[in-house]
């Protein structure tokens, strides 16, 4: 009895140093894989839908495949011709703007409580630094267009083949280990796509309805900027807890630098008003959306969940803030399912 206890954990060490070597592995390719892994979320995304078309109208995968990206190529035209002038004129005005907005900020940041106004005063020389393109800073941006372009190729090419041979893949990966653990393997799977599947599906929904319904809001206010404000706090909502934060305060800013009003308000006022509206959107989406929309199928206590997003963006940059969430979740599973196997 005390050997096979003792193989019982020979093998949880095996295991957990194996999923040890995985992550390391990933962590020193991230560069390469990451076109790879967005290219796999999208085929995740949209394998529902191509399976619904293969089934339901008897359409070959590869022409269902084929339909799916007109219609994505189709809306990112629309999107451009109908969203983005409306951006660019947006991001055009506050550009000529900043001179008047900074002016604006120093203003107000004088009335504010003396012990303040430091704080304050080095997060606009931030933003300041932040917003000068000289042609210095202009340089790296070009100089990694030819690398971004090979990657977007590289996305859209792997995102096809994964839909395309997506099962054939993992098939041929589960036939590569031993019979024994085939339905081992299937049963992991399964429980790691329950939870991927309603999480990625679930911040696609809530994106969509956090900009719109920011938008509405933001617009009868008559805050400027506020396309560009509504689509950046609807992606922000992606990175937990951080994401909202950073969203509220651009458009607590925004406000503060507004001269024209609806409804009377004084910038003051109109701040309070936008720091209730981010407050209570933030709240009806912890009750309402995530719950029937994402649900708590990642069972992760808040503290992980903050950890991994500052992790994230420690080891893998803006997209480790992205994928950090979806990455601690299906480790749990797996780390849970293999000490679950060898207890």
């Amino acid at each position: 009895m005390e050997f096979l206890n003792d193989k019982i954990q020979s093998r949880k060490v095996v295991y957990l140093g194996l999923l040890a070597l995985t992550a390391l592995l990933i962590y020193q390719l991230r560069g390469v894989i990451t076109p790879f892994a967005f290219a796999a979320c999208l085929a995740y995304l949209l394998n529902p839908l191509i399976s619904f078309l293969q089934r339901k109208f008897n359409i070959p995968r590869g022409l269902s495949i084929g339909l799916i990206y007109l219609l994505i190529i189709f809306g990112t035209i629309f999107g451009v011709v109908v969203v983005s002038n409306r951006l660019v004129k947006e991001a055009d005005q506050l550009r000529s703007e900043m001179k008047t907005i900074f002016t604006t900020s120093e203003e107000q940041i004088r009335v504010l409580p003396d012990w303040s106004q430091g704080i304050a005063y080095d997060v606009l020389d931030s933003i300041k630094t932040t917003t000068q393109m000289s042609p210095k800073k202009m340089l790296p941006f070009f100089s990694g267009a030819l690398g971004r372009t090979v990657n977007v190729l590289v996305f859209i090419m792997a995102s096809f083949y994964f839909l395309k041979d997506g099962r054939k893949i993992y098939q041929n990966l589960k036939n590569s280990l031993p019979q024994k653990i085939h339905k081992e393997t299937d049963e992991l799977v399964t429980r790691i796509n329950a939870v991927l599947g309603s999480y990625l599906r679930g911040q696609l929904i809530l994106v969509l309805i956090m900009s719109a319904t920011t938008y509405i809001c933001l617009i009868i206010l008559g805050v400027p900027y506020a396309l560009m404000l509504s689509v950046f706090t609807g992606f922000a909502e992606v990175v937990p807890y951080i994401g909202p934060i950073v969203a509220a305060s651009v458009a607590v800013f925004v406000a503060a630098t507004d001269v024209t009003q609806n409804f009377g308000l004084n910038p003051v006022g109109e701040i309070v008003v936008v720091i209730i509206i981010y407050t209570i959107l933030r709240q009806l989406e912890d009750l309402l959306i995530i719950p029937s929309v994402i649900g708590k199928m990642t069972k992760l206590h808040p503290l992980v969940v903050l950890f991994a997003v500052v992790a994230g963006a420690h080891l893998f940059g803006p997209w480790g803030l992205i994928v950090a969430v979806p990455l601690a979740a299906t480790t749990k599973v797996v780390v849970e399912y293999l000490l679950e196997k060898t207890s």
